[in-house]
């Protein structure tokens, strides 16, 4: 995508571009899918804040690059007390599909980044979804589920906002929903990653070692 930067430049282009660049880095840190390819060297873990910023810089590239937004700003919380709770959901020990949903909300609501919150905590909970085992094949994309209908999707947010049971509950079983939404709508639109695609092509070499070969047409 080209930008030549300066105060005509598209700000939505430049956050869409920053987004694609935050995905495409976060998916190339997906562990992988195939663990007896690395022959057995255990992957360093990722330090949260780190992995927070990085998707924050990413995602604000396209803005700074085209002088929207000061780089001295990036991957600095509005405030800094913000980033605890979300720290501390990452290291909760409660199901990964609850994990997301309560980063999603918290990075939604509580505008912990000025510009580009949300992107972040669907980023971080993507990660989340990915290494706990919900989606290893990192295909599902639960932003699709919010796009179809935004009114609900603020109106579930507020159950989050409320704090109370019904009301966390009620976001939760959304955000859930919002994942098969999403796995479903990711599986139409692109193929696993290479893991799977890997192992894939392995079965099906198999299919076709064990299929009988057709036989030959007679020549009249």
């Amino acid at each position: 995508m080209a930008d030549d930067g300066g105060a005509g430049s598209d700000p939505g282009a430049a956050l869409a571009l920053g987004i694609w660049r935050s995905q495409w880095n976060l998916a190339s840190r997906f562990p992988a899918l195939n663990t007896r390819s690395q022959g057995g060297v255990r992957v360093a873990p990722t330090p949260m804040p780190a992995l927070i910023a990085g998707l924050h810089r990413d995602a604000c590239s396209g803005l700074v690059a085209s002088g929207l937004v000061e780089s001295r700003t990036v991957a600095v919380p509005t405030d800094p007390a913000l980033l605890a709770p979300a720290l501390a959901y990452t290291r909760a020990d409660a199901p990964g599909l609850a994990v997301a949903a309560a980063l999603t909300a918290h990075f939604r609501f509580r505008r912990v980044f000025d510009p580009a919150s949300s992107v972040v905590g669907g980023g971080l909970a993507r990660w989340i979804l990915v290494t706990r085992g919900v989606d290893p094949t990192g295909v599902c994309v639960p932003a699709a589920y919010d796009a179809v209908d935004p009114a609900r999707a603020g109106r579930e947010l507020a159950g989050w906002v409320s704090a109370d049971e019904a009301g966390l509950a009620r976001w939760i079983i959304h955000y859930c929903a919002g994942v098969v939404y999403g796995a479903q709508s990711g599986a139409r639109r692109r193929p696993p990653r290479a893991g799977r695609q890997a192992l894939l092509r392995l079965f099906l070499s198999g299919a076709a070692a064990r299929r009988p070969p057709r036989p030959r047409r007679r020549r009249r």
